[in-house]
């Protein structure tokens, strides 16, 4: 057995004795649905790790998203539905089935073309699911700014929402009055929609310039 193998086992018997009758109360009594808001938070620790660079702490943080895996994967296989050897399989499977190009026959001059096959293997593989809408492959609950981005994009990929930023941002100006007058909160919705539309035009996503607006503004010297 390689060092990677040790690694790897003896991590997923650490987390077996934390679930175990004598391991921890905490990770004992941890059910999928109260994970869910750890996974997303040590996803965002890791961006922030890569953004800054930081090898050390990228490897730490993609250690903590390794252990959400393995903690979701051992409450499965307590459950009798599944184990981390299924969560590896149906990866792999997935990846040998979307990249024809590396374990079958077909062949690719370029990462266009390997873009568009991939399209074309999920959509063969969304047949057989209950998905009709654009919004069906949207995560419920990605990020706002996040979600409408996506959406946008797919909007645009099959022919809707053909407005030219400059014309969303006129649009964008009557919904801010609009809102202003009126007071509806359900406007700050189109706003944001708005927002994500013309990032998507200009090639920008709208949250890094959120950042750079708010440590513009002084919030991060700002007492807690």
């Amino acid at each position: 057995m390689d060092k990677k193998q040790d690694n790897f086992l003896k991590l997923i018997e650490t987390v077996a004795a934390l679930r175990a009758e004598n391991g921890c109360p905490w990770d004992r009594v941890q059910t999928h649905m109260s994970l869910r808001a750890c996974a997303a938070e040590e996803a965002y620790e890791l961006i922030d790790a890569i953004e800054a660079g930081d090898d050390f702490k990228t490897c730490d943080e993609l250690g903590d998203v390794l252990l959400q895996v393995l903690m979701h994967a051992r409450i499965a296989e307590e459950e009798g539905k599944y184990d981390i050897s299924d969560v590896c399989k149906a990866i792999d499977d997935k990846l040998r089935r979307r990249h024809p190009h590396v374990f079958g026959a077909v062949h690719v001059d370029g990462v266009e073309d390997v873009l568009t096959n991939w399209e074309e293997i999920k959509k063969t593989e969304k047949a057989h699911k209950d998905r009709h809408t654009i919004l069906d492959s949207v995560p419920r609950h990605m990020p706002a700014m996040e979600a409408a981005t996506k959406i946008l994009k797919k909007m645009r990929k099959a022919g809707h929402e053909t407005r030219t930023a400059e014309e969303i941002a006129g649009d964008m100006a009557e919904t801010a009055a609009e809102l202003a007058k009126t007071g509806d909160k359900k406007l700050l919705g189109k706003l944001l929609y708005e927002a994500a539309a013309v990032g998507r035009d200009l090639g920008a996503d709208p949250a890094d310039y959120f950042n750079m607006i708010v440590e513009a503004s002084g919030v991060k010297e700002a007492d807690k």
